[in-house]
C-alpha cells in the first residue's frame, strides 16, 4: 500500500512542488494553467475541449470561478 501511496504522489508532482516551496519559489497556477488541468470537472463547460475554449478567447478566470 505504501508503494501505491508514493507512486501516486510521485505522479501528482506533489513531491516536486513540495521542492519548489522549499526554495521559497511560488507555484500559483494561472487561470488558464488551471483550467486546462482541472476544467474536464466542471460540468458547465465540460461540453467543450480546452483547444476550444482557447479558440474562442475564453475567460479562465472566470470560467475557473464557476
Amino acid at each position: 500500500m505504501q508503494n501505491m501511496t508514493l507512486g501516486q504522489i510521485k505522479c501528482m508532482g506533489v513531491l516536486d512542488t513540495i521542492k519548489v516551496r522549499k526554495e521559497s519559489y511560488p507555484i500559483r497556477r494561472g487561470y488558464k494553467q488551471f483550467f486546462e488541468r482541472y476544467g474536464e470537472l466542471s460540468k458547465k463547460h465540460s461540453g467543450k475541449s480546452f483547444i476550444q475554449h482557447v479558440a474562442d478567447n475564453a475567460d479562465f478566470k472566470q470560467m475557473t470561478k464557476e
